[in-house]
C-alpha cells in the first residue's frame, strides 16, 4: 500500500510540472488579435499617436475660448514725489483697483463691464488731502473695416478648430497605419517560418537522395557523378535554408520591436485553405482615409488663415463708446455708495483709424494668402481623387492576388504528385538522380510561390483597414478563426 502511494505521489510530482509546462507553451502562442493587443499596450509609438489624437481634440476647445467671457482684474499702486512748477503738493500716492468681465461676440463687438476704484492721497508741507473715485463702467468697441464685424475673429475660430482637427486626423492616420503594418508584420513572420520549414524539407529530401546515391555508388550501381551532383544539390539546399532562417530572424526582430519584447514569439500556422475563402471586395463604398481627412482639415485651416491675413492687412476703423457712473468723495465709503448715481455720468464716443502706407505690399499679402488657400484646396481635391484611384487599385490587386494564389495550389499539387512518382521511379532504377533533383526543385518552388502569393493576399487585406473607420472591418483578425 505504501509502495503504491509513493508511486502515485511520484506520478503527481512529474505530471503537475508537465501540465504547467504545457500551459505555458500554449499561452506563448500568439494569435493576431492577441499580438495587436500587445502592440497597443506596449508600443510607445502607438500609444503616443493615441495620446496625440486625444490631445488634439482637447486642444481644439481653444476655439471655444475666443468668444467666451473672461474675468480680469487690475491692481496698481503709484507714488509720485515730483514737485512741478506751480504744484501745491510735494508727494502723491494712489491705489487703483478694477475688476470685471470682458467678451468678444461673434459679430466683432468687444464689450467690457467692470468696476473701477481710485484712492489718491495728496501731501504737502502744510498737510494732506485724500480723494476717492468709484465708477461702474461699460466699454463697447466695434471694428467695421479691419476685422469688420468679427470676420477675423470668426476666421480665427475656424482656423483653430481646423488645426486641431488636422492634428487629430494625422495622429489617427499614424496609429491606424501602425496597426496595419503590425498586422502585415505578423503574417510576414508566419510566412517566413513556413518558408524556412519548406527549405528545411528540401535539405532533408536532398540529404536522403545523397545518402541513397552514396550507397548505390558503393555497390557500383551508379556513376560517381550522380553522387557528386547530389552532394552539390545538398549544399545548395543548405544555403537556401540559411537564407530562409536569416529572413525569419529578421522577421522575428521586427515582430518583437512592435511589441517591445525579446521573447521568442510563437505565431499560429496559417491555414491556407481559409485564406482561399477570402472574398474579393465588390463594393465601391469606403470610408474616407484619415490622411485625406487631415488634408481636408488643412485646407480649411489655410482658408481661415488666408481670411485672417486679408483682414490684418486692411485699414483699421473701430467705433467705440464708453459710459461710466461716477462717485467721488473724500471718504472711500461715500465714493462707493455714490458710484451708482446717474447724477454725474461720463460718456465717451469716438473712432480710431489707421491705414498701412505701403498699399502695394498690403495688397500682395492679401493676394498671396488667397492663393495659399486655393493651393490647399487643390491639394485636397487631388487627394480625394487619388484616394478613390488607390481604392480601386487595391481592390483589383486583391482580386488578382487571390486568383494567382488559387493557381499556386493547383501547381503545387501537380508538382508534388510528379515528384513522388519520380522518387518511386528512382528507387526502381528507372530514372536519374538529376531528374529527381530537378523535380524536387520544381516542387519547392511551387510551395514557395504558394506561400508568397498567400502572403500578398494577407498584406492587401490588411491594407483595406485604412479605408474603414472600424479598423477590424475588413480584417480577419476579429473572427477568432485561425488563419
Amino acid at each position: 500500500m505504501k509502495k503504491n502511494t509513493k508511486l502515485i505521489l511520484l506520478g503527481i510530482m512529474l505530471f503537475v510540472p508537465a501540465l504547467a509546462w504545457a500551459g505555458e507553451t500554449a499561452s506563448a502562442m500568439l494569435s493576431l488579435p492577441e499580438y495587436l493587443q500587445e502592440v497597443q499596450v506596449k508600443n510607445g509609438t502607438y500609444r503616443s499617436s493615441v495620446e496625440l489624437r486625444e490631445a488634439a481634440r482637447q486642444i481644439g476647445r481653444e476655439a471655444d475660448l475666443i468668444f467666451s467671457p473672461s474675468f480680469f482684474t487690475h491692481v496698481e499702486a503709484k507714488r509720485d514725489e515730483r514737485q512741478g512748477y506751480g504744484s501745491l503738493y510735494n508727494k502723491t500716492e494712489s491705489q487703483t483697483y478694477s475688476s470685471g468681465i470682458s467678451q468678444i461676440s461673434s459679430c466683432g463687438l468687444q464689450s467690457k463691464l467692470y468696476y473701477a476704484f481710485d484712492d489718491t492721497k495728496y501731501s504737502s508741507v502744510t498737510g494732506s488731502n485724500k480723494y476717492s473715485d468709484a465708477s461702474p463702467v461699460v466699454e463697447l468697441s466695434l471694428p467695421v473695416w479691419k476685422n469688420g464685424f468679427g470676420r477675423s475673429d470668426r476666421a480665427n475660430e475656424d482656423a483653430t478648430r481646423a488645426r486641431s482637427e488636422q492634428d487629430s486626423w494625422n495622429a489617427e492616420n499614424d496609429h491606424k497605419t501602425f496597426l496595419v503594418n503590425a498586422e502585415i508584420n505578423y503574417w510576414k513572420l508566419a510566412v517566413m517560418r513556413e518558408l524556412a520549414d519548406i527549405q528545411k524539407s528540401g535539405v532533408e529530401a536532398s540529404q536522403a537522395i545523397y545518402d541513397y546515391d552514396a550507397k548505390q555508388a558503393e555497390m557500383n550501381l551508379i556513376d560517381k557523378a550522380d553522387v557528386l551532383q547530389a552532394k552539390a544539390n545538398l549544399e545548395s539546399k543548405r544555403l537556401d535554408l540559411k537564407a530562409a532562417q536569416d529572413n525569419e530572424g529578421a522577421a522575428i526582430r521586427s515582430f518583437n520591436a512592435y511589441r517591445n519584447s525579446a521573447e521568442s514569439p510563437v505565431v499560429e500556422k496559417i491555414n491556407w485553405d481559409r485564406v482561399k475563402t477570402i472574398s474579393p471586395v465588390e463594393t465601391d463604398a469606403f470610408d474616407i482615409r484619415a490622411d485625406v481627412k487631415a488634408a481636408e482639415a488643412q485646407a480649411k485651416a489655410m482658408a481661415a488663415n488666408a481670411r485672417i491675413k486679408e483682414e490684418d492687412n486692411k485699414p483699421s476703423l473701430n467705433l467705440y463708446v464708453d459710459y461710466a457712473w461716477n462717485g467721488g468723495a473724500t471718504r472711500s465709503s461715500d465714493a462707493i455708495s455714490g458710484s451708482f448715481s446717474s447724477d454725474t455720468p461720463t460718456t465717451t464716443v469716438g473712432f480710431k483709424f489707421s491705414v498701412p502706407l505701403n498699399l502695394g505690399a498690403s495688397g500682395d499679402v492679401r493676394a498671396g494668402a488667397r492663393k495659399k488657400a486655393d493651393a490647399a484646396e487643390l491639394a485636397y481635391q487631388q487627394k480625394l481623387r487619388d484616394q478613390e484611384s488607390d481604392w480601386h487599385d487595391l481592390k483589383e490587386k486583391l482580386k488578382n492576388a487571390r486568383e494567382r494564389f488559387e493557381m499556386t495550389f493547383t501547381i503545387e499539387s501537380a508538382q508534388k504528385e510528379k515528384l513522388e512518382y519520380e522518387r518511386d521511379r528512382l528507387k526502381r532504377g528507372r530514372t536519374t538522380t538529376y531528374q529527381v533533383l530537378q523535380f524536387e526543385k520544381d516542387y519547392l518552388d511551387a510551395e514557395y510561390s504558394r506561400a508568397s502569393a498567400g502572403y500578398e493576399v494577407l498584406d492587401l487585406v490588411a491594407q483595406l483597414n485604412l479605408y474603414r473607420n472600424d479598423p477590424a472591418h475588413w480584417s480577419i483578425r476579429k473572427t477568432g478563426e485561425k488563419i
